[in-house]
């Protein structure tokens, strides 16, 4: 008997074509690989220029924070510089005789009370001009 050789039965490839469905997932899971490496270069992104830039930033901040927070003070300062030299002005104005008028806006004209020295001395030389005092009026 003659033996006849065997024929080696066939192979079956280890490269399949992918089913549709195969591909898909792969494709899936590349595609989350890759996003999470991204995510993760971003972050060591991130984490390096905070490091290398973290004070700088953390000092501007602070700097404008503090550059606000005292314009807003000396602002509110010199409306109440403002608001206190307008009540002295109004309380010389009214409720009072001539005199206590003319002494009250005096002592305004003298200060450093800016617009309300000169309104002052206008209103002291009013008064005295209505009081007949023309020549003091002048002066």
């Amino acid at each position: 008997m003659t033996k006849e050789p065997k024929k080696p039965a066939k192979k079956t490839s280890a490269k399949q074509a992918p089913s549709k469905k195969t591909a898909a997932y792969d494709e899936t899971v590349a595609d989350a690989f890759i996003m999470e490496v991204d995510e993760e270069v971003k972050n060591d992104n991130l984490k390096a220029f905070w490091k290398k830039y973290g004070l700088f930033v953390t000092l501007c901040i602070a700097l404008v924070l503090s550059a606000t927070v005292s314009f807003e003070t000396i602002k509110n300062w010199r409306e109440n510089q403002f608001r206190t030299k307008t009540d002295a002005y109004i309380a010389a104005n009214f409720g009072q005789s001539n005199a206590d008028m003319i002494a009250a806006l005096e002592k305004i004209a003298a200060g450093n009370n800016g617009i309300y020295s000169e309104l002052a001395r206008i209103q002291i030389a009013d008064l005295l001009f209505n009081e007949g005092k023309t020549q003091d009026a002048l002066t």
